[in-house]
């Protein structure tokens, strides 16, 4: 017989009065750490900027999205000029910039995430692919990734970190 167990349901008007108001692009007095995340779709680049404090806690900082085709070096450039120069400004009034970023090569474009990856391995920019169902641990599930891109093959190219969905979540 099927049966259908308690399910925790969160109301819409409760979830937005529990709500805190802070605004974008400003950081928050307890946030240490910036971490960014990227993705790629058919037709752009998206980052996720967050701010990382004690125990865990996070807030949304920014959220940019670059138009273009992954496939194509401009689009690359501009998303490379954002980490370079993205500054915010913390509660205490001292500016701070994206400590490290990930970036999922499972979807599109890949090579191109994998050369992104790799020329900015000094700005700490991370190729990961999600791993549902290989629950490894994070810190032995990276191998390292060849790619061709712009019509030349990098045999060595980045680490490519494994990232388990169930476990990291």
């Amino acid at each position: 017989e099927a049966g259908e167990g308690e399910i925790e349901r969160t109301d819409a008007d409760e979830l937005k009065a529990r709500a805190e108001p802070f605004p974008l692009r400003h950081l928050p007095r307890d946030c240490l750490l910036l971490l960014c995340g990227g993705d790629t779709q058919g037709n752009r680049l998206e980052f996720g900027v967050w701010g990382i404090g004690r125990g865990g806690q996070m807030w949304t900082i920014d959220h940019r999205v670059f138009f273009g085709n992954p496939e194509q070096q401009t689009l690359w450039d501009e998303a490379e000029e954002f980490l370079r120069t993205a500054e915010y400004t913390h509660a205490c009034g001292r500016p701070q910039r994206i400590y490290a970023t990930a970036i999922d090569s499972g979807g599109h474009a890949t090579d191109a995430v994998y050369a992104f990856a790799q020329k900015l391995k000094s700005l700490r920019v991370h190729a990961i692919k999600g791993a549902s169902g290989q629950e490894r641990a994070i810190d032995n599930g990276n191998t390292r990734v060849g790619y061709k891109w712009n019509g030349r093959v990098e045999r060595n190219g980045p680490v490519l970190w494994h990232v388990s969905t169930n476990l990291a979540k």
